[in-house]
Parts: structure tokens; C-alpha cells; sequence
């Protein structure tokens, strides 16, 4: 039994990647491993640089969605994040919340986590997900490269703000949450 801490880092609560989200969770759960989902939404702020969090016990000097995950982060073993493409990456919750768990660290050395990368994108090219992929390669490479997947739903198309994705990737993100 796995310990998961899902990572929402997008805007639209009601979108493609919350569905996404949501089928990963159920498969999750239905395969008997605990699972805490956090919304970042809009409420995430970047991080200032300032390294504070190297120099004391304190932690982040800023207060936000982040004072409800750094307590998840040191009780989970599996980081599973969730983003849509942005302009061929990750969103910018998604970078602001990998960002800040710079704070967890000392000397540029992190716990060792499993980690996963859920995503959806309006297009399906061969190489859509490329710059994401190798973006998240590195995070979890600094985790301690413990990398479990990914799991990519291209081809969410449709009219503006009315893009659905397809029931496949919804399974596949169930089937893919219940390998684990």
C-alpha cells in the first residue's frame, strides 16, 4: 500500500486534468492505497528565492495552499502530479509547487519519493508531452529517481472551455493508478 499525495496544479477545478485526477484517485483507492488530494488552483504563490528555509527550522517564509502540503510531502511516499500543457510544459502551479518544495531540502539533498505525472493537452502529436516528460525527469531525478510514469491525455479538443477528454485516458489513468 502506497502513501499518495496528488498534487492538483491547475486553474479549472471542473476541467480535463481534475478528471484525470479524479479516475487516477479512484483507482487508487480501489486498489487499497491511501491518497491525499491538494487543489492548488490560483492559491499557490512562487517561490521568492530568498532561501530562507535553507538557513532555519522555519520552513517557507510564505503562507499559502503550500502549509497544507509540506505536512503531506514528509508523510507520503509517492508524489503523483497533476497539470495540463501550458505552452509545452508544465502549468504554473504545477512549476510554482515544485519550486517550493525547495524548502524541504538541505544542501540541495531531498527525500527519496516515488513519483508520477499525470497531464492533458488539447493536441496529440508524437512529441506533445516531450518538454513536460524531460521537465519531470529531473524533479524526480532530484527525488531520488524513483520515477513510477506518467500517464498523458492528448487530444482534449472541443470548443473553448468545453474540451472533453476521452474515456480511454480516463481508464488508463484508473488502470495505471491501480499497477502501482
Amino acid at each position: 500500500m502506497r502513501k499518495i499525495l496528488l498534487a492538483a496544479c491547475f486553474a479549472n477545478p471542473s476541467g480535463n486534468t481534475m478528471k484525470l485526477t479524479d479516475a487516477f484517485m479512484e483507482g487508487a483507492l480501489a486498489a487499497g492505497h491511501e491518497v491525499r488530494k491538494v487543489y492548488l488552483g490560483n492559491d499557490i504563490h512562487g517561490c521568492r528565492g530568498c532561501g530562507a528555509c535553507q538557513v532555519s527550522d522555519r520552513g517557507c517564509v510564505i503562507h499559502d495552499v503550500m502549509d497544507e502540503v509540506y505536512p503531506l510531502y514528509y508523510w507520503c511516499d509517492t508524489i503523483v502530479i497533476a497539470s495540463p500543457l501550458f505552452f509545452w510544459s508544465v502549468s504554473g502551479q504545477t512549476k510554482s509547487f515544485l519550486d517550493r518544495l525547495y524548502a524541504v531540502g538541505r544542501d540541495d539533498r531531498y527525500e527519496t519519493r516515488e513519483m508520477a505525472l499525470l497531464m492533458t493537452a488539447g493536441d496529440d502529436h508524437p512529441d506533445t508531452f516531450r518538454h513536460a516528460e524531460n521537465f519531470f525527469d529531473a524533479i524526480a531525478a532530484v527525488h531520488g529517481n524513483r520515477k513510477l510514469g506518467t500517464c498523458f491525455a492528448g487530444g482534449c479538443e472541443g470548443d473553448p472551455g468545453h474540451h472533453e477528454i476521452k474515456e480511454e485516458y480516463l481508464q488508463k489513468a484508473r488502470s495505471f493508478a491501480q499497477s502501482l
